[in-house]
C-alpha cells in the first residue's frame, strides 16, 4: 500500500493510474446520481478491458454498501493517492 500512498496518479505504471482514475470516476458518478458503467465505459473499451468492467462496478458497489469502514476516493482530477485507493490498488497489485 505505501508504494501507492501519497503519489501522484500521473506517476503510477498506467494500469493503476487507470485504476486510480476508474476508482474515482465510479464514486462521482454514483455520488451524483449517474449510471458508472456507463461512465466508465469509454475508458474500459479504449484500454480493451470492457469485459471487465461489470466486475469492476460489482466491487466498487459493493465496497460502497458494505465496507468496514468508510473509504475515501478523491475526486477526478486529485492530485495524490488517498489510502483508501493505496489500498485497493495493494489489492489489484497482489492480485497480478
Amino acid at each position: 500500500m505505501y508504494r501507492f500512498l501519497d503519489r501522484l496518479p500521473p506517476n503510477l505504471d498506467e494500469h493503476f493510474h487507470f485504476l486510480t482514475g476508474a476508482m474515482r470516476q465510479w464514486t462521482a458518478a454514483a455520488r451524483a446520481g449517474r449510471c458508472p458503467c456507463a461512465a466508465l465505459a469509454p475508458g474500459f473499451g479504449w484500454r480493451g478491458v470492457m469485459a471487465a468492467l461489470p466486475d469492476f462496478t460489482k466491487l466498487m458497489a459493493l465496497l460502497d454498501a458494505h465496507a468496514l469502514r468508510w473509504l475515501r476516493f478523491g475526486m477526478p482530477g486529485a492530485e495524490h493517492v488517498t489510502d483508501a485507493e493505496a489500498t485497493m490498488l495493494a489489492m489489484f497489485a497482489a492480485a497480478l
